[in-house]
Parts: structure tokens; C-alpha cells; sequence
């Protein structure tokens, strides 16, 4: 599949900000904690 950014320029301009970070499901309760709190922060940036 090719993605030309002319044909969604909306969508080209969302994925440009979008930031992806993957969270494993099995996380000790202080590991979840502080990663929520680090993704709130970079968040309010």
C-alpha cells in the first residue's frame, strides 16, 4: 500500500502528531503508575 499525504491531508496532518507508545497488559501496579503519570506529562506538552 502507498500512502500519498495529497490524498488525506487531513489525516496526513493527524499522523504527523500522533505519538504511539505501547504498554504491556502484565505491569506491576507501580510500573503502570509511573508510566501513566510520564504519558500525562508528555501529554501537556
Amino acid at each position: 500500500m502507498i500512502y500519498d499525504p495529497q490524498v488525506l491531508p487531513k489525516s496526513a496532518q493527524l499522523m504527523s502528531r500522533t505519538l504511539v507508545y505501547q504498554i504491556p497488559v502484565r505491569m506491576s501496579e507501580e510500573q503502570l503508575k509511573t508510566t501513566l503519570e510520564a504519558l500525562k506529562k508528555a501529554a501537556a506538552v
